[in-house]
């Protein structure tokens, strides 16, 4: 039995030898397959955005139309945007990125590819799968503290998410103002659907109309237009520890904006992504 055992062993290591020292062998075809698939990498000064949506997310956001009263639904969707606002924050306190943006189950984190070392030496695969990561566990962090309030709310979200590289830096503020279109057509049909007690009546209207209708409502910028999330520098005056005479410190606080971007294209350009800080 002991000779067959050591048999055995030295066959195996003799075949562990032959795929370790051969070239073309196990190692290399395996390491090959590994990089083909997870080696792309982004240009390292070009602008980019990661894009994060969870399908559970919005599949809450769709059923909100279902509650009985106005007041059940607008809570349900304040709620929402004080969570998805305290993950924007601790997203960008970990990547710093120009800007983000979000509405409803999306978060866009911004980047001009000059002013943020580029993270995993631009390896697209590894940046994807630590943002997602983080966007997730962040989520449910912020939600357990509002989950006794709102036993309906959702206690975890899997994000999923994209990378687009952009060769021109206004192309990727193009591609928050489309995102933008998509979040005015979504959400002012949602909220048609919520204040309206006939939802049949939403079919062929234009969204100009909708807004009209929705006119004494008061919907909010932030529903219409989503959440623009930056920062910006701004000083405070302290006692120097080694003077005692007071000097001035900059530091660093969230502003929160919601506008169309599409008006002054070139100011809104300027102002949210070549400028690190307002």
């Amino acid at each position: 039995m002991q000779l067959l055992r050591n048999v055995v062993d030295t066959l195996w290591s003799t075949i562990f030898a032959s795929y370790s020292s051969d070239s073309s062998g196990l190692f290399e075809r395996m390491k090959e397959y590994t990089n083909r698939y997870n080696s792309r990498e982004l240009h390292g000064f070009k602008p980019f955005v990661l894009t994060l949506k969870s399908k559970r997310l919005l599949m809450y956001i769709n059923k909100m139309v279902e509650h009985e009263t106005v007041d059940a639904k607008t809570a349900m969707y304040n709620t929402l945007y004080g969570v998805i606002k305290n993950v924007c924050e601790r997203l960008y306190n970990h990547f710093d990125p120009e800007l983000i943006y979000t509405f409803n189950d999306e978060i866009h984190l911004v980047f001009n590819g000059e002013s943020t070392p580029l993270m995993f030496n631009g390896n697209i695969n590894k940046i994807l799968t630590n943002t997602v990561s983080a966007t997730s566990v962040y989520f449910a962090e912020e939600s357990l503290k509002i989950g006794l309030s709102n036993p309906n709310f959702p206690k975890s979200c899997i994000f999923e998410g994209t990378c687009v590289e952009f060769s021109r830096d206004y192309e990727a503020f193009n591609y928050i103002i489309w995102r933008q279109f998509d979040c005015k057509r979504n959400n002012m049909s949602l909220m048609y659907a919520i204040y309206m007690s006939d939802k049949r009546s939403l079919n062929g209207k234009a969204i100009d109309e909708i807004e009209d209708e929705l006119a004494s409502v008061g919907i909010s910028d932030a529903i219409k237009y989503g959440m623009i999330i930056k920062k910006e520098e701004y000083n405070i005056t302290v006692d120097s520890v080694d003077t005692l005479d007071q000097i001035d410190v900059k530091r660093k606080r969230f502003t929160y904006s919601s506008i169309d971007l599409s008006q002054d294209f070139k100011e809104n350009v300027n102002t949210f992504l070549y400028q690190k800080y307002l």
